[in-house]
């Protein structure tokens, strides 16, 4: 039996590398606003929370993220609600049109594994929903390649109604 990664955290798990991409960004955020970052852990849970928050983000219908598009940065939110939330940007912050998913701070604060586990779950959804459109798909043309042999077979036999009135 062969290993499979369990945590993002880890190679080999699918979403290892937007992890490592998060987990940088994230201690960057951190390192620009005075949050010691010598315990690894706060770092490892606030990156769990954030994608956790993206993937459940790309699977929304109107996502305020491009799924196919890699987060370009995340910073903490300023202003009257300063330090509240974690915000992933995709596009220039400086920019109205820069696409941004803010995430609760309380929520960078929870066990990792909790977030492991729901983005998992995510995972295996997504799974499991591309294999039955890939059955139907595969139905699908079994069906339209029944018809078209249907219908060669058809226009191949000879018309045994009609008759020529010649």
């Amino acid at each position: 039996m062969q290993y499979a990664p369990q945590n993002p955290s880890d190679p080999g798990h699918p979403d290892y590398d937007r992890y490592m991409t998060l987990r940088g960004m994230v201690d960057k955020m951190h390192g620009e606003n005075g949050i010691d970052i010598s315990s690894s852990d706060i770092s490892h849970r606030a990156t769990a929370a954030m994608l956790r928050a993206y993937k459940a983000e790309a699977i929304r219908e109107n996502a305020s993220l491009d799924p196919k598009a890699d987060v370009d940065g995340v910073v903490l939110s300023r202003g009257s609600v300063a330090g509240q939330y974690a915000i992933l940007y995709q596009g220039d912050p400086n920019n109205p049109t820069v696409r941004t998913l803010a995430v609760p701070t309380q929520e960078l604060t929870q066990p990792a594994d909790r977030n492991f586990q729901e983005i998992n779950r995510m995972n295996a959804d997504q799974m499991t929903q591309m294999q039955a459109q890939n059955r139907q798909l595969g139905q699908q043309q079994d069906q339209m390649q029944a018809q078209q042999q249907s219908q060669a077979r058809d226009q191949n036999a000879p018309n045994q109604g009609a008759r020529s009135l010649f």
